[in-house]
C-alpha cells in the first residue's frame, strides 16, 4: 500500500545486521516520522495558545468602608473548605494570614499582602473575593 506523500507511519523496525554472527546479533534501529499537512500544523499551532491560556482572575468586589488588606474568600460549591484553606496557607506570605473561618459560608477571611491577592485571584478554586468592610445598623425607634 502506498501511503500519501505528506505521511509517513511512526514504527520501530528491528532487523538483524547480516554481518553477525549467532553468537553476537546486533539489532539494528530504524524510524520512521510522522508528517503532517502545513494546514494542520498552522491549525495546531493556532489552537495550542487558547488552550493553554490561564483562568480569568476573579475579579474583587469593593465595598463601602472597606478595611486596608483585609478580605471574604469563597470556594465554588465542589471545594472542600478545610482542604482549600490548608492549600492556600500553604502558598500565601509571612505577611498575610486567615483570621476567620467559618461553618455556614464555604470560604473564609483574612489579611493578604497585594502579591498574595493576586494569588487568591488565580486560584481555580476561588468562586469570589470582597473586599471587609465595616457595617452599620441604624434603627428608628418610636413610641
Amino acid at each position: 500500500m502506498k501511503l500519501p506523500r505528506w505521511t509517513k507511519l511512526l514504527k520501530y523496525r528491528v532487523g538483524f545486521d547480516e554481518e553477525s554472527s549467532a553468537h553476537s546479533l546486533k539489532p539494528k534501529f530504524q524510524l520512521y516520522t510522522v508528517m503532517f499537512p502545513g494546514k494542520f500544523v498552522a491549525l495546531v499551532l493556532y489552537i495550542l495558545p487558547a488552550l493553554a491560556a490561564p483562568s480569568p482572575l476573579v475579579s474583587v468586589k469593593k465595598t463601602r468602608d472597606a478595611v486596608p488588606g483585609r478580605y471574604i474568600v469563597t470556594f465554588k460549591n465542589d471545594v472542600n473548605r478545610v482542604a482549600g484553606i490548608s492549600s492556600i496557607a500553604k502558598k500565601i506570605s509571612p505577611q498575610s494570614e486567615v483570621t476567620h473561618e467559618w461553618d455556614i459560608i464555604n470560604g473564609f477571611a483574612g489579611t493578604f499582602t497585594d502579591d498574595d491577592l493576586e494569588l487568591l485571584r488565580s486560584n481555580p478554586d476561588v468562586a469570589s473575593i470582597e473586599e471587609d468592610g465595616y457595617a452599620h445598623t441604624q434603627a428608628v425607634t418610636t413610641q
